[in-house]
């Protein structure tokens, strides 16, 4: 007997990703925010998609949450 477990698999949420950039000299820089939509199956795999990509380099993670 085959054990299926296709509905135990976690599909992929589209997550809510508010960034602020990093602590620099400028503090109008200091002050930008920038609202992302990510695509993965939790938080963790949203936190390493952002990190791994270079133009998100002079930002950090604010908040996630599910994009409804």
């Amino acid at each position: 007997m085959a054990c299926n477990f296709t509905g135990m698999l976690r599909a992929n949420i589209n997550w809510e990703v508010t960034l602020s950039r990093k602590a620099c000299l400028n503090e109008n820089e200091s002050a930008r925010r920038r609202l992302e939509y990510v695509t993965a199956r939790d938080q963790a795999e949203v936190r390493k998609i952002i990190a791994d990509d270079p133009k998100f380099k002079a930002f950090r993670v604010s908040s996630i949450r599910e994009a409804r």
